[in-house]
């Protein structure tokens, strides 16, 4: 969380709300925020053809995909507006409205001109420009797959990271679209590159009036702090949880986008009225949201399978697969910002006639006495932002508050430290004499050792003295002991070498007996043969 009149970014589109964003004369997009639409462009090399969109073989990506090429499309167009309202397949015709989402590009080049003036000239188109437009393209890329123009890129430009690996038209070259091999580009192409892409983005800004009217987003901005911060986190678990039972594993932009853009279908942000007229109107639906939130990972994925849920340690492993995909869905997919914004409009759609939840002037300053504000705690190291309502709730369990020692000792310390400031530095804490270890019993304050020490020095010599003459028995006694053991580790080594020539006698008797053996075998042999020998002559002489 950053503070409110503070730019904030997110690490992957870059989203910023500016301080100029509570300008009244500018509340008709006083919920400025921006983020990049990012399209690569992909071609594949033929020899003597060059590159080309043409050359993509069927099997691969399309000439326009995302990042990581789960999702993929034929031309810009069709590209923009897929990306631009987290949709597959981009809506059309009478059906147009439907799927935008919040956002609409933005009809100026943001990086020809400077950031403050590209802001204000946006707000005054969105407030001159007809609502039904979104500033989306309309044309369709050239039809003989070459190189595209600014205005045949739909207002996409190529975009060149600072510490990108590619040339100077910003192309990174590879030698197939495996995600192997795209994890090392090469800034020219070698002998074994075949494929190529670049980057092309575009700004998207995001438009409030696509879900609310402005008599109902116009008031001031402020909404109650612990329900957005309730309802942030519901939208982050939903899409989380339901990414996981699509897979534990893998997270793609195909798996994302079309659960992000059914995510914000759910919100049904401007349908949220309470029932009932605008006088007696009475029940907030803002609990019917989040139940539609907790049931959307069953709805739009489905329940796990049976079998998944009788593994042993199931519900640990997806709480430590919640943790990760927390980070990576809310970097990557739905910043903070996003979802806080989300939150503020379905908090003015609920809480639109009573406002018990968010502040019905369109004029606030943050300096002002709107209980919604806005506000840091001002206590040291403290990054916690709150509605100023809530400002002295949490003054009374912000662990950052410096309070007083209650020993008394007079110093301030920050509340999470307490514990250990009474327990191992408070000078007026109950402390053992430094002595103790030679016999003194004494207990007095932590800040009293030294005079302490000082007052008894006659006596602690007495104890160190007589501790020493303690020692120096013991050592006597020790020394009288080892000299016994060495006498006995002796003689026991004598037994031991008396021992070893026994069994060493033992092993040579050993040894001659199967020489014997051996010998009287032999000589057996020799006397069958011998005899053997014998009966051939004697048959040959009676022969």
């Amino acid at each position: 969380a950053q503070s409110p009149s503070q730019p904030t970014t997110c690490p992957r589109f870059g989203c910023w709300q500016p301080s100029a964003m509570m300008d009244p004369d500018a509340h008709t997009i006083c919920r400025l925020l921006e983020r990049p639409v990012d399209i690569y462009e992909n071609q594949r090399f033929w020899v003597g053809r060059g590159f080309s969109r043409k050359g993509l073989l069927p099997t691969e990506r399309k000439p326009y995909s995302t990042a990581d090429g789960s999702l993929s499309f034929r031309t810009v167009r069709e590209a923009a507006l897929s990306l631009l309202r987290y949709d597959v397949v981009a809506n059309s015709g009478s059906k147009r409205r439907q799927g935008r989402r919040g956002w609409s590009y933005h009809e100026y080049d943001g990086r020809q001109q400077p950031h403050a003036q590209a802001v204000q000239e946006t707000a005054s188109a969105l407030v001159a420009h007809d609502e039904d437009s979104d500033y989306e393209c309309s044309v369709e890329d050239g039809a003989d797959g070459g190189r595209l123009s600014l205005d045949e890129r739909c207002g996409f430009e190529v975009y060149i990271d600072e510490n990108a690996t590619c040339d100077h038209e910003g192309w990174s070259y590879f030698p197939d679209f495996n995600n192997n091999s795209m994890l090392s580009p090469n800034n020219h192409r070698g002998i074994l590159d075949f494929v190529r892409r670049r980057k092309l983005r575009r700004v998207a800004i995001f438009r409030p009036d696509f879900f609310l009217p402005k008599d109902v987003f116009q008031p001031c901005d402020f909404c109650d702090s612990k329900v957005v911060d309730d309802l942030s986190s519901a939208i982050l678990d939903a899409l989380c949880l339901a990414t996981l039972y699509v897979s534990r594993t893998s997270l793609t932009d195909a798996q994302v986008l079309p659960l992000k853009a059914a995510l914000i279908d759910t919100l049904a942000i401007g349908t949220n009225r309470p029932d009932g007229d605008k006088e007696h109107a009475s029940n907030l639906n803002i609990n019917k949201v989040k139940i539609r939130l907790t049931a959307f990972p069953e709805v739009s994925v489905g329940k796990p399978q049976l079998v998944q849920l009788v593994q042993p340690g199931y519900d640990d492993s997806l709480q430590e697969g919640m943790s990760r995909r927390r980070q990576l869905i809310s970097n990557n997919y739905l910043s903070y910002e996003e979802r806080t914004v989300l939150a503020r409009l379905v908090i003015k759609d609920v809480d639109r006639y009573r406002f018990q939840m968010h502040c019905d002037s369109c004029s606030c300053r943050e300096g002002d006495r709107c209980e919604y504000t806005l506000m840091t705690c001002p206590n040291d190291n403290c990054t916690a932002i709150y509605s100023r309502k809530y400002r002295d709730e949490h003054d009374e369990v912000c662990g950052y508050r410096r309070v007083p020692c209650p020993s008394g000792c007079g110093a301030a310390v920050a509340r999470m430290d307490l514990h250990k400031h009474v327990r191992d530095e408070c000078p007026m804490r109950e402390a053992a004499c430094p002595l103790s270890v030679v016999g003194c019993t004494a207990c007095v304050r932590a800040g009293d050792i030294s005079r302490h020490l000082s007052e008894g020095a006659d006596a602690h010599f007495v104890l160190v003295a007589n501790r020493m003459m303690e020692y120096q028995q013991l050592f006597r006694r020790m020394d009288g002991r080892i000299k016994e053991l060495e006498e006995r580790n002796a003689m026991l080594e004598n037994v031991l070498r008396e021992t070893a020539a026994k069994l060493q006698s033992k092993d040579d008797a050993k040894s001659a007996a199967g020489d014997v053996k051996k010998l009287d075998k032999r000589i057996g042999a020799l006397e069958t043969k011998c005899k053997t020998e014998f009966r051939k002559i004697e048959n040959e002489r009676r022969k």
